[in-house]
């Protein structure tokens, strides 16, 4: 068993190189490509524990995701969501809701 305990404040600072600050390459590509698909597709028979979902810009990003590891059958694996951009900073409550876990990325 791991004994670190998680506490304290967590404070991000995020810079992105954009105008607007919304603009991001990752922000126009899905959440998951069809070489994501037939990989989790070829791990669907194995014991998976976490996936790990990066670029996530929105709840239903991550919703996405878990509706196709149930389609899978992979009902116990657990979604957790990298926070890498300032679309995910904003959405950032409603993603942790339907996250397991976050990873935040400088």
């Amino acid at each position: 068993k791991n004994p670190a305990v998680l506490d304290g404040l967590v404070t991000v600072f995020h810079c992105e190189r954009s105008k607007s600050g919304q603009e991001n390459v990752q922000n126009l590509l899905p959440v998951m490509t069809e070489d994501d698909k037939e990989a989790l597709k070829r791990w669907s028979t194995r014991e998976v524990d976490f996936v790990l979902i990066p670029y996530p810009k929105c709840k239903e990003d991550v919703q996405e995701v878990r509706d196709y590891l149930d389609f899978l059958g992979m009902h116990e694996t657990l979604c957790i969501s990298k926070i890498e951009t300032r679309a995910a900073l904003n959405g950032f409550e409603e993603i942790l809701d339907v996250s397991y876990g976050v990873v935040i990325s400088r």
